[in-house]
């Protein structure tokens, strides 16, 4: 298996499911006066959504106490070294709802459709999530996967987006994904993360106190951090398996 290897995937496949997105935004039938709007929203998305996602197959050079080195680039993060101690290669991945998307955005006519616009671009960008993950399984057959976001708990900022944009290199333009200043990507319903193979699934939300997200996963727990990634005197926890 070559390492320092790019895939793109130009356009995903997406299709809406209808029933599942009247659902999200508790609309009971598609009697409803709103329902109409819609699923005309819903349509147009069909017709011009273009998803996209690229991954980066990378080396693991070097692992300190706080940081690993993957590709001569250092992400900071005791969190994260853990979780790649028994790792020799991993996936650095980028996936979008796509720029076409944001033609929906000016259909909109008011707070409410600007709304569900949003929601319709946040399933465009799960779709290229979930089909980024499928070719990872189909092309290396890594087994169970596991991943973390830059910005989801405190002790992986924000501010780490540059190097892992520094790893992804000028691929990123190849889907239409750029980085500001403030580290906020474009488009906004884009994600990147680092993909590692593991025997029992981590969740950052585990380690994230964040009460309101819609996007949570699994509770929060606070002793977990001490606990699993730090030793009774405050180092880094050695030869830690993984966690569910």
């Amino acid at each position: 298996m070559t390492v320092d290897t790019y895939h793109c995937l130009n356009p995903v496949p997406f299709q809406i499911n209808t029933e599942r997105l009247l659902k999200l935004l508790c609309i009971k039938t598609a009697d409803d006066p709103c329902a109409g709007r819609l699923l005309e929203l819903a349509g147009m998305a069909e017709k011009i959504a273009r998803p996209k996602a690229l991954y980066r197959l990378c080396r693991m050079e070097k692992q300190t106490a706080d940081a690993v080195i993957v590709e001569g680039v250092i992400l900071s993060s005791r969190v994260l070294r853990v979780n790649l101690e028994p790792v020799h290669r991993v996936f650095v991945g980028l996936s979008t709802c796509g720029r076409e998307m944001l033609q929906l955005v000016n259909a909109a006519t008011d707070l409410l459709e600007k709304y569900w616009v949003d929601v319709m671009m946040e399933m465009a960008l799960r779709a290229a999530d979930q089909a980024m993950d499928a070719h990872i399984q189909l092309t290396y057959q890594p087994g169970p996967l596991s991943s973390m976001c830059p910005g989801s708990i405190e002790d992986w900022p924000i501010t780490e987006q540059k190097p892992l944009f520094d790893i992804i290199g000028k691929q990123a333009g190849e889907i239409g994904v750029t980085l500001s200043a403030s580290m906020l990507m474009e488009p906004i319903k884009s994600l990147s993360r680092i993909i590692f193979p593991s025997g029992s699934r981590f969740q950052s939300c585990r380690l994230c106190p964040m009460d309101r997200c819609t996007s949570r996963k699994a509770p929060y727990d606070p002793k977990m951090m001490a606990s699993s990634f730090f030793n009774s005197r405050g180092g880094a926890t050695r030869n830690m398996p993984l966690l569910p």
